[in-house]
Protein backbone atom coordinates (compact mmCIF):
# COMPACT_ATOMS: atom_id res chain seq x y z
CA UNK A 1 0.00 0.00 0.00
CA UNK A 2 2.68 2.50 1.28
CA UNK A 3 4.69 1.32 -2.52
CA UNK A 4 1.74 2.59 -4.31
CA UNK A 5 1.26 6.22 -2.52
CA UNK A 6 4.86 6.68 -2.87
CA UNK A 7 5.07 5.59 -6.72
CA UNK A 8 1.51 7.89 -7.58
CA UNK A 9 2.83 10.32 -5.64
CA UNK A 10 6.35 10.42 -7.87
CA UNK A 11 4.18 10.10 -10.93
CA UNK A 12 2.26 13.07 -9.67
CA UNK A 13 5.17 15.10 -9.29
CA UNK A 14 6.64 14.02 -12.58
CA UNK A 15 3.39 15.22 -14.72
CA UNK A 16 3.34 18.55 -12.95
CA UNK A 17 6.76 19.54 -13.49
CA UNK A 18 6.38 17.74 -17.25
CA UNK A 19 3.58 20.12 -18.11
CA UNK A 20 5.78 23.15 -16.11
CA UNK A 21 8.31 23.06 -18.91
CA UNK A 22 6.83 22.31 -21.75
CA UNK A 23 7.02 25.47 -23.66
CA UNK A 24 5.21 26.80 -21.07
CA UNK A 25 5.33 30.53 -19.73
CA UNK A 26 4.83 31.37 -16.55
CA UNK A 27 1.74 34.02 -15.82
CA UNK A 28 1.74 36.56 -13.08
CA UNK A 29 -0.32 39.87 -11.43
CA UNK A 30 2.06 42.62 -11.88
CA UNK A 31 1.65 45.49 -9.31
CA UNK A 32 3.20 49.03 -9.75
CA UNK A 33 3.27 52.48 -8.83
CA UNK A 34 4.21 55.33 -9.95
CA UNK A 35 5.89 58.19 -7.93
CA UNK A 36 7.82 61.93 -8.55
CA UNK A 37 10.51 62.76 -7.54
CA UNK A 38 8.83 63.55 -4.09
CA UNK A 39 7.04 60.68 -3.65
CA UNK A 40 3.77 61.79 -4.66
CA UNK A 41 1.87 59.51 -6.96
CA UNK A 42 1.46 60.22 -10.72
CA UNK A 43 -1.73 59.35 -12.35
CA UNK A 44 -2.41 59.21 -15.86
CA UNK A 45 0.98 57.28 -17.27
CA UNK A 46 0.16 54.78 -19.88
CA UNK A 47 2.12 51.26 -19.35
CA UNK A 48 2.85 49.06 -22.00
CA UNK A 49 4.24 45.69 -21.59
CA UNK A 50 5.73 44.24 -24.79
CA UNK A 51 4.96 46.95 -26.30
CA UNK A 52 1.27 46.32 -26.12
CA UNK A 53 -1.49 49.16 -23.98
CA UNK A 54 -2.09 46.94 -20.61
CA UNK A 55 -2.86 49.53 -18.24
CA UNK A 56 -3.14 53.30 -17.28
CA UNK A 57 -2.08 54.63 -13.29
CA UNK A 58 -4.91 55.56 -11.25
CA UNK A 59 -5.35 58.59 -9.09
CA UNK A 60 -3.18 57.34 -6.39
CA UNK A 61 -0.44 56.48 -9.27
CA UNK A 62 -1.47 52.24 -8.65
CA UNK A 63 -1.93 50.09 -11.74
CA UNK A 64 -2.23 46.28 -12.19
CA UNK A 65 -1.83 44.06 -15.18
CA UNK A 66 -2.81 40.89 -14.37
CA UNK A 67 -1.64 37.36 -15.73
CA UNK A 68 0.55 39.41 -17.51
CA UNK A 69 4.13 36.91 -19.22
CA UNK A 70 6.28 37.02 -15.55
CA UNK A 71 9.51 36.33 -17.63
CA UNK A 72 11.57 38.97 -19.10
CA UNK A 73 8.75 41.31 -20.20
CA UNK A 74 9.42 44.86 -21.61
CA UNK A 75 7.81 47.78 -19.78
CA UNK A 76 7.50 51.08 -20.55
CA UNK A 77 5.36 53.76 -19.25
CA UNK A 78 4.44 57.39 -20.88
CA UNK A 79 3.42 60.76 -20.19
CA UNK A 80 2.78 63.61 -21.94
CA UNK A 81 5.04 66.31 -19.92
CA UNK A 82 6.83 63.30 -18.02
CA UNK A 83 10.31 60.95 -18.64
CA UNK A 84 9.43 58.16 -20.11
CA UNK A 85 9.99 54.93 -18.15
CA UNK A 86 12.02 51.73 -19.56
CA UNK A 87 12.65 48.44 -17.65
CA UNK A 88 13.48 44.60 -17.88
CA UNK A 89 11.48 43.23 -15.48
CA UNK A 90 10.54 39.57 -14.35
CA UNK A 91 7.67 39.06 -11.88
CA UNK A 92 8.73 36.59 -9.32
CA UNK A 93 6.30 37.50 -6.79
CA UNK A 94 2.71 38.63 -7.32
CA UNK A 95 2.36 40.36 -3.94
CA UNK A 96 5.10 42.67 -4.32
CA UNK A 97 4.87 46.06 -5.73
CA UNK A 98 6.65 47.64 -8.20
CA UNK A 99 7.69 51.50 -7.40
CA UNK A 100 9.28 53.57 -10.62
CA UNK A 101 10.17 56.91 -9.85
CA UNK A 102 9.52 59.89 -12.86
CA UNK A 103 10.48 63.08 -13.12
CA UNK A 104 7.95 65.85 -14.64
CA UNK A 105 9.90 67.93 -17.77
CA UNK A 106 9.21 70.84 -15.44
CA UNK A 107 11.51 69.09 -12.98
CA UNK A 108 14.50 68.02 -15.47
CA UNK A 109 14.50 71.93 -17.20
CA UNK A 110 14.85 73.27 -13.18
CA UNK A 111 17.73 71.04 -12.85
CA UNK A 112 19.05 72.02 -16.02
CA UNK A 113 18.74 75.56 -15.16
CA UNK A 114 20.80 74.70 -11.60
CA UNK A 115 23.50 72.89 -13.60
CA UNK A 116 23.72 76.05 -15.65
CA UNK A 117 23.54 78.80 -13.47
CA UNK A 118 26.33 76.59 -11.48
CA UNK A 119 28.56 76.88 -14.57
CA UNK A 120 27.86 73.20 -14.76
CA UNK A 121 27.61 73.39 -18.47
CA UNK A 122 28.93 69.47 -19.31
CA UNK A 123 26.69 68.16 -16.90
CA UNK A 124 23.72 70.18 -18.16
CA UNK A 125 24.78 69.26 -22.01
CA UNK A 126 25.07 65.45 -21.04
CA UNK A 127 21.33 66.13 -19.69
CA UNK A 128 20.11 68.12 -22.65
CA UNK A 129 21.72 65.33 -25.25
CA UNK A 130 19.86 62.32 -23.18
CA UNK A 131 16.90 63.81 -23.77
CA UNK A 132 16.07 65.47 -26.95
CA UNK A 133 15.45 62.19 -29.19
CA UNK A 134 13.12 62.00 -25.71
CA UNK A 135 10.71 64.64 -25.97
CA UNK A 136 8.08 65.57 -28.20
CA UNK A 137 8.55 69.06 -27.46
CA UNK A 138 12.08 69.58 -27.68
CA UNK A 139 12.42 73.59 -27.51
CA UNK A 140 13.39 74.69 -23.75
CA UNK A 141 16.12 72.09 -23.96
CA UNK A 142 17.47 73.81 -27.52
CA UNK A 143 16.92 77.42 -25.77
CA UNK A 144 19.00 75.95 -22.80
CA UNK A 145 21.89 74.39 -25.36
CA UNK A 146 22.09 78.02 -26.70
CA UNK A 147 22.43 79.43 -22.83
CA UNK A 148 25.25 77.10 -22.83
CA UNK A 149 26.67 78.23 -25.82
CA UNK A 150 26.27 82.07 -24.72
CA UNK A 151 27.90 81.86 -21.47
CA UNK A 152 31.03 80.17 -23.76
CA UNK A 153 31.68 82.56 -25.73
CA UNK A 154 30.25 80.41 -28.64
CA UNK A 155 27.66 83.19 -29.91
CA UNK A 156 26.63 82.13 -33.57
CA UNK A 157 26.15 78.80 -32.06
CA UNK A 158 24.09 80.29 -29.13
CA UNK A 159 22.02 82.10 -32.19
CA UNK A 160 21.64 78.86 -34.47
CA UNK A 161 20.56 76.93 -31.15
CA UNK A 162 17.92 79.21 -30.46
CA UNK A 163 16.47 79.56 -33.95
CA UNK A 164 16.11 75.86 -33.95
CA UNK A 165 14.39 76.29 -30.93
CA UNK A 166 11.58 77.29 -32.97
CA UNK A 167 10.41 79.80 -30.06
CA UNK A 168 8.73 82.95 -31.21
CA UNK A 169 10.94 85.94 -30.53
CA UNK A 170 8.02 88.18 -30.89
CA UNK A 171 6.00 86.80 -28.38
CA UNK A 172 8.19 86.73 -25.69
CA UNK A 173 10.03 90.37 -25.31
CA UNK A 174 13.07 88.06 -23.14
CA UNK A 175 13.70 85.50 -26.28
CA UNK A 176 13.44 88.82 -28.26
CA UNK A 177 16.11 91.10 -26.58
CA UNK A 178 18.31 87.51 -25.82
CA UNK A 179 18.27 87.37 -29.95
CA UNK A 180 19.31 90.96 -30.67
CA UNK A 181 22.45 90.60 -28.20
CA UNK A 182 23.10 87.32 -30.14
CA UNK A 183 23.16 88.49 -33.41
CA UNK A 184 25.32 91.73 -32.23
CA UNK A 185 27.74 89.42 -30.35
CA UNK A 186 27.55 86.72 -33.54
CA UNK A 187 28.52 89.63 -35.77
CA UNK A 188 25.43 90.10 -37.29
CA UNK A 189 25.04 87.03 -38.61
CA UNK A 190 21.59 85.51 -38.76
CA UNK A 191 19.60 88.47 -38.67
Amino acid sequence: MKLKIVVGMLCAVLALSGCASVGRTAKADFHGLIVNESGVPVSGYEIEIDGKKSAITNDNGFFLIESCNAENMIFTARKPEWDTINAAESVVDSTKLYVYQAKSHRAVLAEIEDEILGGHYQSALQTICGLEDEWDDDSKLKFFRSVICYRQGYFLDALNCLDESGIDCSSNTYVSKYRMILVSKAGGHNE
